[in-house]
């Protein structure tokens, strides 16, 4: 008599079952896996050499699931490296478009009082500059997550997003979660660390709603498939040019804009 064993207890059950008599799981892919198992056997494929690979996948699965997310503390550490990274991008910036406006407008025949005049609307804060300058930010951490898995911070402190199903994050799932920062930000980050609190995944509102969450490296580098460190590079750099060319473009705007 055939049973269907099931793949979170090993209860043997009657062929008739649709849930696991013991543990409650359900047992519609072990049903499905005997299903092609016969169909292949007249073919001389075993039943043994599916069953090895649906195995190995479900304990893969198991695995990670038993994972837990990344700490508010290792992730604020790699917050603050990014938001490091995106003041020095965005001075650099900043002082090229400055400078690459300063000598436009010398060359049109403006003196260098009427633009250090003009160069004193750099100071001011406008809502074009917010916009822009959190837009780069966004598209910083949506190039290098969505494409690596870790921007520069989660890089140095050994951290990666994935999706809850173990998978890579893609970028628009990397956009949702960086897009959401709007407002797990808000009150020093007060929705996220209560979101994080809520869960053992660790996971802010932001991973949420794009279904992803920050683990270390360390812990999934063997059950899922995680970018290679080349993959970085051209990650990071189209991140940091998108980010720079939106702050020098609101430079730019100040000058244009008169």
């Amino acid at each position: 008599m055939d049973f269907l064993i099931c793949p979170d207890c090993n209860e043997g059950n009657s062929v008739s079952r649709v849930f696991c008599a013991k543990c409650g799981a359900s047992l519609r892919d072990v049903q499905v896996q005997q299903a092609i198992s016969r169909s292949l056997s007249p073919f001389g494929i075993k039943s043994g050499a599916i069953s090895l690979g649906s195995t190995a996948a479900t304990q893969e699965k198991n695995d990670f699931e038993r994972i837990e997310g990344a700490g508010i503390g290792i992730r604020s550490l790699a917050w603050g490296i990014d938001s490091i990274t995106h003041y020095i991008v965005g001075s650099v910036a900043i002082l090229c478009a400055a400078f690459i406006a300063g000598m436009v407008l010398l060359m049109s025949g403006m003196s260098f009082d009427e633009i250090d005049a003009l160069s004193q609307k750099l100071s001011e804060k406008t809502i074009p500059d917010f916009i822009l300058i959190v837009l780069g930010f966004i598209l910083y951490r949506t190039f290098c997550e969505g494409l690596h898995g870790s921007s520069l911070g989660k890089l140095i402190c050994g951290l990666v997003v994935v999706k809850e199903n173990g998978q890579s994050c893609g970028l628009l799932a990397a956009f949702l979660r960086s897009l959401a920062l709007l407002i797990d930000g808000l009150f020093f980050c007060i929705p996220a660390i209560i979101s994080m609190s809520d869960t053992r995944k660790q996971q802010r509102l932001g991973d949420r709603w794009a279904r992803t969450m920050v683990v270390k490296r360390r812990d999934v580098k063997e059950i899922v498939p995680l970018q290679s460190g080349l993959w970085f590079v051209p990650a990071f750099l189209g991140g940091v040019m998108l980010d720079g060319a939106l702050t020098g473009l609101a430079v730019l705007l100040k000058f244009v804009i008169r």
